[in-house]
This record gives structure tokens, C-alpha cells and sequence, in this order.
């Protein structure tokens, strides 16, 4: 039985389907930045990631459309992702206890991050063997990344994108924390969270941290870094409130650009100051595109093609770095095939796997996600509600 929730129920949620679908996108664009773009920009560090020669020969013609010194499209990704799950995680406060809520979130990001995050160690594994370099990644790196907090001790992400769900995980703690605000609508309160995190970001981008090595202060500098993050998602919490009817066209337009300046704020005096610049360019940018087709969600409907993308983005947003850098130096490097052939194969291999996930693992959590709520309803049977925000990773309702 759910336990009593002494809240509102909240008003009749209209059309996500456009949040669904652009997850999807966000996560293309994240892959297109790290398969086109990093491979090429950065070799070297590519070469050492997967344990494997540096690529020569020249660069194709493609990669001139990711490299652009202030639109890049990783960060323009993420930015959405976090915009996304701002949106729609509040939705879950209104279907679970405290306590499901956190059981729902850990099944919704573990088990597959852990499956997938071995599937990874295992290629990374065999690409030392067969290119014949140490692999360096000891338990210490191996068990931070396994528990999501690889950025936040100072360990190397083995998989590109350990560090945005570090992220997603505090703002899960973020949302339990102040539950009763944001069930209420409460948009003075979350404001005043914002300037709360962004003044802790600042205060920790000015301690000398970084020139620190102990674990302590490898700790706090990653969480200063994580923190101008927490604000931009409570941006979507915002969208969140206007969409229930919370908060009127003015409050959502007068409280966003607020965290828009908190978000500047602590990005531009926290930990890693010099990037401050095309970090808030781009978030800004993924910002502008997000209200656009939220103001126009209502003629926003389904789609097979987007709608079976979104289906797999967690997994394919887990597994593509890793897997596609090593994919493609196979074919490239051993087969001898070129880079758009190189490029295709692999990232139709690592749809087919990502599929695989979605079904086997992903779709069973959750399942038991929605069990936990109380609330469950068996496949083919879910509300036109649970429909429009069905999701995964940041981004994920269910």
C-alpha cells in the first residue's frame, strides 16, 4: 500500500510526448560529439581511454560539423537531458512515498549503469590484450564508477558519462530533500534553493582545492563543479509547475531567468572557471530550444522513429563512447574499412546492444519501479499521463 501523501493531488498533467523525444535526440547529439568530434579533436586521449593506438590519417569532412569553438554538441545535449529530468522527476513525488521514490530512482540508474559499465570494462579489457598496453584502471577506479561517483572522488569516468548521472543522483537527493516544495509548487522556495547552491558553488570555486591532492578536497571540488548543474535542472522544475498549472507564463519567465543569472553565477566563479564561457553558451542555447517546443508541446505528438530512440537512450547514452571509440578503431585500424563505414557499423551495433538492455534489463526496473509506487499497472495499461512522460535516464518519470 503507497503511503499517505498529505499533498494535492496534482492537476491533470498535459502532452510530454515532446520531452520523451528529445531525450532521444539529446542523447544523438551527445554521440555525434564524441564519435565525430572528440575522436578526432583529441587522439591521443581517445587512444589512452581504450587502450589502443593513436588514429592517424585525415580528418573527414564530418567532423568540421561538430567543431565549432562556442555550439558544441555534447554539452548542448546534456543540457537538455538535465533540462528534461527537471521536468519530469517531480512527477514521480506525486505517485511514490519518500522512501519508493529513492528505491525507484536507484533501481531506475544501478543495475543497468553496472551491466553496462562491465560490458564496457569487458571490451576495454580484450582492446589491452589485443593492442598489448597495461590496463590501468585498479579497483578503486573501477568500484567509483560502478557506484556513480567517479567524478565526484577524483577518479577517471571510464565511460564518458559517469559524471552527469553523479549529477542526476544529487538531484534525486535535491528533490527528496525539499518533496513538500515542489509538490506544492512552491516557486519562491526552489528560487531560494537555487541561490542556495549557486552561493555554495562560488564559496567552493574559491577555496585552493585544486592544488589539493588529498581525497577530501578532490571531493569537494568535484562537488562544486556538480553544483551549477543542480540549479540549471531546477530550471525544469519550473517548466514542471507551469505545466501543472502551478505557476502562471510570468513565473515561469521571471523565475528562469533568475536561475539562468544563478546558473552564470556559479559557473563562471566556481571550480573550473575558464570553461565558464561556452558551458553557459551552450546550456543556454539547449535552454532557448527546450521552451520552444515546450511552448508548442501540445502539437507535439508520437512518433515510431523518435519514440523507439528514446526507448533506448539510457543504454545507448551508457554504452556508446566506450564501445563506439573501440568499435571504430577495429574497423578502421584492423579491417581497414573507411571512417563513415567504420562509423556506421558501430553505431548500428551499439543500437542493436542497447537494445538488448532496453528489454532486458531496462524495462524490467521499470516495471518494479512503478510496483513500488503502489501504483502499478500492467503493461499495455498504462494512464495517457504515465504515456507522455515515460522515460529513462535524466529525463526519466518512471
Amino acid at each position: 500500500m503507497a503511503a499517505y501523501n498529505p499533498e494535492p493531488a496534482p492537476r491533470p498533467a498535459r502532452r510530454l510526448a515532446f520531452a520523451n523525444q528529445l531525450r532521444g535526440l539529446a542523447a544523438i547529439m551527445v554521440a555525434c560529439s564524441h564519435l565525430v568530434g572528440v575522436y578526432w579533436a583529441v587522439p591521443q586521449f581517445v587512444a589512452a581511454a581504450t587502450f589502443s593506438p593513436v588514429q592517424t590519417g585525415p580528418v573527414p569532412a564530418a567532423y568540421g560539423w561538430v567543431d565549432d569553438r562556442w555550439f558544441q554538441l555534447g554539452p548542448f545535449g546534456v543540457g537538455l537531458f538535465f533540462l528534461i529530468s527537471g521536468l519530469v522527476i517531480p512527477y514521480s513525488l506525486t505517485r511514490h512515498s519518500r522512501l519508493t521514490f529513492l528505491a525507484a530512482r536507484i533501481l531506475r540508474i544501478y543495475p543497468l549503469v553496472i551491466l553496462a559499465l562491465l560490458i564496457e570494462l569487458g571490451v576495454l579489457y580484450a582492446a589491452a590484450i589485443y593492442w598489448q598496453r597495461p590496463f590501468i584502471y585498479g579497483a578503486g577506479t573501477i568500484a567509483a564508477n560502478l557506484l556513480v561517483v567517479a567524478n565526484l572522488v577524483g577518479a577517471p569516468v571510464i565511460d564518458f558519462v559517469n559524471w552527469t548521472l553523479t549529477i542526476e543522483l544529487e538531484f534525486y537527493l535535491l528533490v527528496l530533500l525539499f518533496a513538500g516544495v515542489i509538490r506544492r509548487g512552491n516557486v519562491v522556495a526552489v528560487v531560494g534553493v537555487a541561490i542556495g547552491l549557486a552561493m555554495l558553488a562560488v564559496l567552493i570555486g574559491r577555496q585552493p582545492a585544486a592544488h589539493n591532492p588529498s581525497l577530501e578536497a578532490r571531493m569537494l571540488a568535484g562537488f562544486g563543479f556538480e553544483l551549477r548543474y543542480l540549479v540549471f535542472m531546477l530550471i525544469g522544475v519550473l517548466f514542471n509547475f507551469h505545466n501543472n498549472g502551478q505557476i502562471g507564463t510570468r513565473g515561469l519567465l521571471a523565475g528562469g531567468a533568475g536561475m539562468v543569472l544563478l546558473f552564470g553565477a556559479a559557473t563562471a566563479w566556481g571550480v573550473a572557471q575558464p570553461e565558464y564561457r561556452v558551458v553557459a553558451c551552450n546550456y543556454c542555447a539547449a535552454l532557448a530550444v527546450f521552451g520552444g517546443l515546450y511552448a508548442a508541446r501540445h502539437r507535439i505528438g508520437g512518433n515510431r522513429g523518435l519514440d523507439f530512440v528514446a526507448s533506448i537512450s539510457f543504454p545507448f547514452y551508457l554504452i556508446h563512447a566506450v564501445l563506439g571509440f573501440t568499435m571504430i578503431k577495429i574497423f578502421m585500424m584492423v579491417l581497414h574499412f573507411d571512417y563513415y563505414v567504420a562509423l556506421s557499423g558501430s553505431v548500428l551495433i551499439i543500437i542493436f546492444i542497447s537494445y538488448l538492455l532496453h528489454r532486458t534489463v531496462e524495462d524490467k526496473t521499470i516495471e518494479l519501479g512503478h510496483r513500488l509506487s503502489g501504483h502499478y499497472r500492467p503493461p499495455g495499461a498504462a494512464s495517457d499521463h504515465e504515456r507522455d512522460v515515460r522515460g529513462g535516464h535524466v529525463g526519466s518519470e518512471t
